[in-house]
């Protein structure tokens, strides 16, 4: 006989509390795509004449903006209220179509190679078109690349730990073609801007790095979760990539979860080809300690692995950036469109007032 337990029934009530926060989610993120539909019903067409690509972005739906390279306005202040060693910005913008103009982030655009690359604000959350070629152009197969967004900050671990939150529409329909995919990644390292061409063989956005102290996890389409450091030299794989963990690559002493199974496939929301991005956001938490990383979604755990080699001092003790990025490999279609929305550094933290325009870094 089963007996329900002070322990379980929180376990319960914590698990209506994530599935209440997604349903409210998702709804509000249903009305500002349906606003942002009906805003757009007078631009539509003239941006499809004056703008190439044209045709709806895998990642989005018909009458969703097409891609947005010659058709936004600009953008107005920032989101984002910060402290000492923290950062935290919900996107609650209120912009329609606008440029990343004043938002307090760093962008870097047209990584590897990627044709044309935007990050773009619009209902209430953040957007990155990436253009694969150029018109009339065979896109070349095998190649990769992507776009760079970095809070203007840099952060350090506090107590022994560094969280960093994201909201991510990580399995849109289309993300996962054949051997081609498109995943959004969290990076963190030394380095103050990516490099262009990255390490030899580069990949993914950690590849882009080279010299620098580098942590990355890829929250991938198929529900994968995988995380990399690489070195502070400039070598490619495998030389610079001190380990890679995964449900099976096991780095750790302790691992857990990593895929699709956690809470019974009730934790990973992939979007149905009919279902706008709103239907399939989440949260992920990546906490760093010296010797463990833990992924959550929606407050539930994911993905461990505990008991791992320490990471470096020069990390551990370091001055870090932190990057939101867009990748992609192998992809057919012109053009491809991700979904990000929260963004938070340390949010347990104590936090101060809004940015206006680009934030302080943080005192030496």
């Amino acid at each position: 006989m089963f007996i329900r337990t002070r322990h379980h029934k929180e376990v319960g009530h914590q698990r209506h509390r994530r599935l209440d926060a997604r349903k409210k989610r998702r709804a509000i993120a249903a009305v500002m795509t349906m606003l942002a539909t009906i805003v757009l019903a007078g631009t539509e067409s003239a941006t499809a004449q004056e703008c190439w690509p044209t045709a709806t972005p895998i990642g989005a739906l018909p009458g969703m903006p097409p891609p947005v390279f010659c058709s936004l306005s600009t953008g107005a202040g920032s989101t984002a209220v910060v402290g000492e060693n923290t950062w935290v910005d919900e996107f609650d913008h209120g912009l329609t179509l606008a440029d990343m103009q004043g938002s307090g982030y760093r962008i870097f655009e047209d990584l590897g190679g990627a044709h044309k690359t935007l990050h773009w604000r619009h209902g209430d959350h953040w957007m990155v078109d990436i253009a694969l070629s150029e018109q009339d152009t065979e896109f070349p197969a095998g190649a990769t690349g992507g776009a760079m967004l970095s809070p203007d900050q840099t952060f350090r671990f506090e107590d022994g730990k560094l969280v960093i939150e994201t909201v991510l529409a990580a399995s849109m329909p289309g993300y996962q073609v054949g051997v081609g995919s498109l995943w959004g990644e969290v990076d963190i390292t030394t380095g103050s801007a990516p490099d262009d061409l990255g390490r030899p063989g580069t990949l993914y956005g950690y590849d882009h790095f080279p010299g620098h102290w580098t942590l990355g996890c890829r929250y991938q389409p198929d529900s994968h979760i995988i995380c990399s450091l690489m070195d502070d030299s400039t070598q490619g794989l495998p030389e610079g990539r001190v380990w890679e963990m995964s449900f099976f690559q096991h780095v750790g002493t302790e691992v857990f979860g990593g895929g699709d199974w956690v809470g019974g496939g009730d934790v990973f929301d992939e979007c149905q080809p009919d279902e706008g991005d709103g239907m399939c956001r989440m949260l992920f938490r990546l906490e760093l300690t010296e010797t463990s990383v833990d992924v959550f979604i929606d407050g539930e755990r994911y993905f461990a692995q505990s008991g791992i080699p320490p990471l470096p001092a020069d990390f551990l003790n370091a001055d870090l950036h932190v990057y939101a990025s867009s990748m992609f490999s192998r992809v057919p279609g012109d053009t491809i469109r991700f979904h990000w929305d929260r963004l938070a550094v340390n949010p347990d933290l104590p936090v101060g007032g809004p940015v206006d325009g680009p934030p302080p870094s943080c005192p030496d």
